[in-house]
């Protein structure tokens, strides 16, 4: 049996709730959280009544255009009769709008959240000022409510509380994340940007360009263009290109590494 009986609606709407919050730190069984939460939402807001209801807000919307040349023609049987409607899908959308904005998270998800805990990921954690011991500690709490509240997954949540609980950090040294963010170069920030927009991190989206601010700034104190323009490679020319040494040490506290790779311009001349 995968539902929840003898307990009131509002508890389950909490039991959803800290089921995608364990789903943003545990990123690995993310796909194991949605689920449970959907069944339990399943009970409370189907699927069906969730597309039902968006579709209320679009018909909305198209009867509110409707009342606008009616109203000019002075048409008022027909605008009594649209505020009517109006009012009637509007009542319905507001009464479930909490639970809908809910379900939004789950039937349509579009946050990608990434792995805490990653180490290669400290600085993006630096910069939205999150700690990677106060998530896990949280998860654990987290974890261990979802015991007590939802006993049909108790192994489960019994498995990955064991796990954080054992989970060990070592934590970057100060010098050692200031480098890491000092070095973050033009591609690196752009991506962590991109990553923070994903996940709707606006904290860190905002540092990040802060960060590339500074890091343009220093391009032009020392002469660097702000900005690489691709061009195209002529014949006799090497197309090769060599990493500066600072790069690399970015790339290696990333766990990267740089690659040699034989050129495509036959395939590239076929193509063209």
């Amino acid at each position: 049996m995968n539902e929840i009986s003898g307990v009131p609606d509002s508890e389950k709407v909490l039991l959803v709730s800290q089921l995608l919050e364990a789903g943003k730190t545990d990123t690995v069984y993310r796909d194991l959280y949605l689920e449970r939460a959907h069944v339990i939402l399943g009970a409370l807001l189907p699927y069906s009544e969730y597309l039902r209801l968006n579709h209320s807000k679009v018909d909305i919307d198209d009867l509110l255009r409707q009342v606008a040349p009616a109203l000019e023609r002075q048409e008022w049987v027909k605008v009594k009769e649209l505020t009517g409607r109006i009012r009637v899908l509007r009542q319905a959308v507001e009464e479930k709008h909490a639970l809908a904005e809910l379900a939004g998270k789950i039937y349509e998800p579009i946050d990608v959240p990434f792995n805490p805990f990653d180490r290669g990921l400290q600085a993006v954690l630096a910069f939205s000022k999150q700690e990677p011991a106060r998530l896990r500690d949280s998860m654990v709490v987290t974890l261990a409510t979802l015991e007590k509240e939802d006993p049909v997954w108790r192994n489960f949540y019994s498995r990955r509380r064991a796990y954080f609980q054992a989970l060990t950090l070592t934590p970057l040294k100060l010098d050692e994340l200031d480098n890491t963010i000092e070095n973050l170069d033009r591609v690196q920030i752009q991506k962590q940007a991109r990553r923070a927009l994903e996940s709707r991190d606006i904290n860190s989206l905002e540092r990040l360009a802060e960060e590339m601010l500074r890091w343009k700034a220093r391009g032009n104190a020392n002469g660097v263009g702000p900005e690489l323009v691709a061009r195209s490679i002529k014949d006799g020319e090497d197309p090769s290109f060599i990493f500066s040494e600072k790069t690399l040490s970015a790339a290696r506290r990333f766990q990267l590494v740089s690659a040699r790779v034989e050129s495509s311009r036959e395939l590239l001349c076929m193509a063209g």
